[in-house]
């Protein structure tokens, strides 16, 4: 490829070191929250993720319903929003720590427990089958203004698709403690990323799947970071 013309910055890797941390059972699952309560829960997101410790990682979902086994039948299909949500430090440490999270209003499933860390990162697999097609756009943010969580909230009724999703992530934490020149990660300064994610089971579909995500994140992205 490089011999070819594959243009500047070619690289070869010929090995990696790895640092390790042993990581065996998280504190870890889902909260579920009626799309009506989505913005009143994207503050609460907001706000708990911004000072939470390093052992906590987090996103919250806008969605359908998915059919989950511990969620009720009637949910299926619903607009919902849920926080997906891991702690990785001591279990009971993590109990306390995520009672903000959990206590707030009243959720239609609080399914967090312990389990093995391999299972939490492979739980939501299903949800990305082999065969769809996707197509995602993001924005990262130095902060998520009251504007900006209103505008996603109001979102969870127009997803282009039943199984397209709006993920709220945060960053910061250890990631924001090295700087932004040291690593080609460009984007260490922003608090939290939104991913716009389009999912369809039907290329006849994919065209206006791409405009419907595009016009989502465009009118979020007038407070977002460059690039």
């Amino acid at each position: 490829w490089g011999l070819r013309g594959g243009g500047g910055g070619l690289g070869v890797v010929t090995s990696f070191d790895f640092q390790l941390h042993p990581l065996r059972e998280v504190l870890a699952g889902l909260i579920i929250h009626p799309a009506e309560n989505a913005a009143a829960a994207l503050r609460v997101f907001r706000d708990f993720a911004q000072s939470a410790p390093d052992e906590f990682c987090g996103l919250a979902v806008i969605t359908h319903g998915p059919p989950l086994p511990f969620l009720e039948p009637e949910w299926h299909g619903r607009p919902v929003i849920l926080f997906a949500v891991c702690w990785s430090g001591d279990v009971t440490a993590g109990e306390a720590a995520l009672a903000e999270l959990r206590g707030h209003g009243r959720p239609v499933v609080d399914h967090v427990g312990k389990m093995p860390y391999a299972h939490w990162q492979q739980l939501q697999d299903p949800s990305a089958p082999r065969g769809h097609y996707y197509y995602w756009k993001t924005a990262n943010y130095a902060a998520l203004s009251d504007r900006t969580v209103d505008e996603l909230a109001a979102m969870a009724h127009r997803l282009p698709t039943m199984r397209s999703e709006i993920h709220v992530q945060h960053m910061g934490g250890a990631v924001a403690r090295i700087a932004a020149q040291d690593t080609a990660f460009a984007h260490r300064n922003a608090q939290f990323f939104v991913n716009f994610i389009g999912i369809s089971d039907s290329l006849s579909a994919a065209s206006s799947l791409h405009e419907g995500i595009r016009a989502l994140h465009d009118q979020v992205a007038r407070d977002a970071l460059p690039g």
